[in-house]
């Protein structure tokens, strides 16, 4: 069993720079549903409802820990993420798995074959039995179960009972539940201080992050695998990466029209 983790690239040309917390977390608070929606409602009572974004959003609380190296670490990460980049976070590092979907989902199903593997901070690892995933589809349908694992093959995850939703927005996302490839840090969170301390004899990390939807489902939707050999810069989302490069400044209604990004 591993420990909790933090990954991200602190520098654009350099390697993946890894934060172990060397002990468990004080608290995880699950993934809340943080959402953009347009609703109305008629006089005679039906509502309609126009989902915009949605996303994740988790908090993460690490109370009275007194080592030097990793606080030092925490502030650079910090910083990191206030100057608005992302990072990874998983609670065991020996669970790092996040795998795409790319073929439709029905209800009852247990297989769930995938085509390839994204962020692997910690390489290929493999799930065991008992372990829980979420299955997350694109925002704005943002269809999302927990499913407990019976066995992982090769490009397989096998569930011990079949899928409570059908899942034809592609492609879906499945992870080990405590595992968050690709987090970024909220206006509401930069506007304050998330790491405290007593007396600077102590400290505590109290923060709340969110998906960078847009981001990972360019990874997982367009871009193939993406692992830590990539030398990529995460100070800016992907996508605003890939309109800089290309020079691609595509506009529509919806926003900047992603094109296909390789990179190396």
């Amino acid at each position: 069993m591993g420990n909790p983790t933090f990954y991200w690239y602190p520098d654009p040309y350099g390697t993946i720079e890894k934060l172990d917390l060397g002990e468990g977390l004080s608290d995880l608070q699950g993934v809340h549903l943080d959402s953009l929606e347009a609703s109305s409602e008629s006089i005679a009572g039906y509502e309609t409802l126009i989902p915009l974004r949605r996303r994740g959003r988790v908090r993460l609380v690490y109370e009275r820990f007194g080592d030097g190296s990793v606080r030092r670490g925490i502030e650079a990460l910090v910083n990191h993420l206030k100057r608005g980049g992302t990072c990874g976070f998983c609670t065991d590092s020996a669970k790092v798995v996040a795998v795409v979907v790319e073929s439709a989902l029905a209800r009852g199903d247990t297989s769930l074959p995938f085509s390839w593997r994204v962020l692997d901070y910690e390489g290929t690892q493999t799930l065991a039995a008992d372990d829980e995933v979420v299955l997350t589809s694109p925002s704005p349908e943002y269809q999302q179960e927990i499913g407990v694992v019976s066995s992982q093959a090769t490009n397989t995850i096998t569930l011990t009972a079949g899928l409570r939703y059908t899942y034809e927005s592609l492609p879906v996302i499945v992870r080990y539940d405590e595992f968050f490839p690709l987090l970024r840090m909220p206006p509401s969170e930069r506007a304050r201080e998330v790491l405290t301390s007593d007396h600077r004899l102590v400290w505590t990390l109290d923060m709340t992050l969110i998906e960078d939807v847009a981001a990972l489902w360019l990874i997982a939707g367009t871009n193939g695998p993406l692992t830590t050999t990539v030398k990529t810069d995460y100070t800016e989302s992907p996508l605003l990466m890939q309109q800089r490069e290309l020079g691609s400044e595509e506009l529509t209604k919806g926003g900047i029209v992603p094109v296909p990004l390789t990179l190396t």
